[in-house]
């Protein structure tokens, strides 16, 4: 069973502001919605408040560009913490609306979500804000019994609203084959050099997001890291399931919903206390991806998300949260 998670209530927001300036509010929701998760833990998202509109844009500064050349990852971390501020405002009782890339000359502007609208209605009670605060990844190994084929269901339809199709595989031969890849497709990043300077960067940072690697050795901590790389291929053949989304499409838009689609899910299993763990580098490095999409037969769809599943405890502490306080920039959105 999963561990309760206290949140510390400067990053939970405490209560609403019910009584509080609109800009009180919007940075109230802004709050719960950083505790998405992002690559790496990069948290990569700046906001601009506009009276009753919230602008999220990708900030670039945090972008792992050797990592993620392509910005899938980025876009895909925009897109669940866009998800997230949409289940909160819903929880209290705004009727928010998304425009997507509201600028086509600035691509960094991924959407913009006008909360001007409320219900009439008190604030409607949302499990989905409970998982958002006790969602974490699982780093440990997960158990051997199987989920249940509801929760299996309530993946595949989270993904639906995007039009996401979620492939989820109990099948020992695919699982192991899934962990060679797994292992190359690390292999190939940690043998470039500007992806091992990258990882020492974000090492030194404090930020990389994996508990068990040392935070304070820079490149002293890559060893670690390779450690912890093994250990997570063996997870993942020996995971109850694997599980791949495909999108229909691959342009910044298919990965900014994928990225929604991906909140829905991960926090729908934190729901019925089932834990998973991205495997982003299988997507990262195109050979691999591409042998992941030949595993899972995706056809004309494409891979932008994969991860293992089952029951088992988060483990390790939590990896550092940016306050939303720093991550508001002044921006017009008009």
């Amino acid at each position: 069973m999963l561990r309760r998670f206290r949140i510390d209530p400067r990053e939970a927001g405490g209560a609403f502001p019910v009584q509080g300036t609109v800009r009180e509010k919007m940075m109230h929701l802004l709050r719960l919605a950083v505790l998405a998760p992002s690559i790496h833990n990069t948290q990569p998202w700046k906001f601009s408040v506009d009276r009753g509109r919230i602008g999220i844009f990708a900030d670039t500064a945090r972008w792992l560009a050797a990592a993620d050349p392509d910005q899938r990852d980025l876009r895909m971390s925009l897109g669940c913490v866009l998800e997230n501020l949409l289940i909160v405002a819903r929880h209290y009782g705004y009727v928010p609306e998304v425009t997507y890339n509201p600028r086509a000359t600035s691509p960094d502007f991924v959407a913009m979500v006008d909360l001007t609208r409320q219900d009439a209605l008190p604030a409607r009670r949302n499990g989905a804000l409970d998982a958002i605060k006790q969602r974490r990844t699982m780093y440990h190994a997960s158990e051997s019994r199987p989920v249940t084929p509801g929760l299996l269901a309530s993946l595949a339809k989270a993904c639906d609203e995007s039009g996401i199709t979620l492939h989820v595989t109990a099948d020992p031969k695919v699982k192991a084959a899934v962990a060679e890849l797994f292992r190359e497709a690390n292999a190939r990043q940690l043998a470039d050099p500007r992806y091992r300077a990258e990882a020492v960067e974000w090492l030194r940072k404090g930020e990389y997001g994996l508990p068990r690697v040392s935070r304070s050795l820079g490149r002293a901590g890559l060893p670690q890291l390779e450690r912890e790389i093994a250990r997570e291929a063996d997870a993942i053949a020996a995971a109850p399931y694997f599980a791949v989304m495909l999108a229909p499409g691959d342009d910044p838009l298919d990965h900014l919903r994928a990225g929604q689609a991906f909140e829905r899910l991960w926090l729908a299993a934190t729901a019925q206390e089932v834990g998973l763990r991205p495997a982003s580098a299988l997507c990262e490095v195109p050979a691999m991806r591409a042998g992941l999409a030949w595993l899972v037969d995706a056809g004309e769809l494409k891979v932008v998300q994969a991860f293992r599943l089952g029951h088992g405890q988060p483990g390790g502490r939590r990896a550092p949260r940016r306050k939303a306080d720093e991550a508001i920039v002044a921006i017009s959105l008009h």
